[in-house]
């Protein structure tokens, strides 16, 4: 089951991208947010058909319609990255654990306590940086954010990867990790 949260009132339309089946250009018109999930592919293997028309979209809607946000998790943080000028490349061989998989703390950075809906968050539940609790995610890859696009803010960081979460302006918010995945996954 997803752990994306709704108020019922959103309008949900879906697309299968690795089926070619991408939003048209009178869907783009209406669109407010295009979130992008994992895939088990990578973002940089240009022999996987879906990946090049995915991203003209990203870069399409990037340039042409400014309304629309984009979330990313893992894959979608990945092919957003590559797309937007950043450089994704496979993890480093770890003997111990051949991807990452499982739970992951990171790290957040001086900037991701300067996000507004941190600090919202943080005065709803009466935190300080000293106080928050740790942030784990559940995470399976293995391929990871190297560089990222110019303009981009590093939010979060772990032991495994330098990127774990990052954003551009208040239009794009990517994370390594998997929202769809449930707490059932060790």
């Amino acid at each position: 089951m997803s752990q994306i949260r709704t108020s019922g009132d959103e309008a949900w339309k879906y697309y299968i991208g690795f089926e070619g089946e991408l939003p048209s250009e009178e869907d783009l018109k209406t669109l407010k947010l295009i979130i992008l999930s994992g895939s088990g592919q990578s973002a940089y293997d240009t022999s996987v058909p879906f990946v090049a028309p995915l991203k003209e979209l990203i870069r399409n809607v990037y340039a042409n319609y400014p309304q629309v946000k984009f979330v990313g998790g893992c894959f979608g943080e990945q092919i957003i990255a590559e797309t937007l000028g950043g450089k994704v490349e496979k993890m480093p061989f770890d003997p111990v654990r051949e991807k990452c998989l499982g739970r992951e703390w990171v790290k957040p950075t001086e900037e991701f306590f300067e996000q507004d809906f941190v600090k919202k968050y943080m005065a709803e539940h009466n935190l300080a940086k000293d106080t928050l609790p740790r942030i784990i995610l559940q995470e399976s890859h293995g391929d990871h954010v190297v560089r990222l696009p110019e303009g981009a803010t590093l939010l979060a960081f772990s032991d495994s990867c330098n990127v774990e979460v990052y954003s551009i302006k208040n239009r794009v918010l990517c994370f390594q990790s998997h929202p769809d995945y449930n707490c059932g996954l060790q």
